[in-house]
């Protein structure tokens, strides 16, 4: 599916969101994909565990992915 999120016009950027629950309660989320570039592709996987204190959610894992993926566009 493509990331509409990010305004960059020169990445596109794919990805699936994912969930894990027991009981009715995230244990932990993802966001995986790739993003393709006038540099090439990028690959990533983002997985955010459950920790005391902080719910977990798949949006949280992408857009930590899109943050991690346009800084890395932007060091290229």
């Amino acid at each position: 599916m493509l990331v509409p999120e990010q305004d960059r016009t020169d990445i596109s950027l794919y990805g699936k969101t994912g969930l894990g629950a027991a009981n009715g309660i995230a244990v932990d989320a993802w966001f995986t994909g790739f993003a393709e570039s006038t540099t090439g592709n990028i690959y990533f996987c983002v997985r955010l565990g459950k920790t005391d204190g902080m719910d977990v959610s798949s949006t949280m894992a992408k857009e930590i992915a899109i943050k991690i993926v346009l800084d890395y566009c932007m060091l290229q």
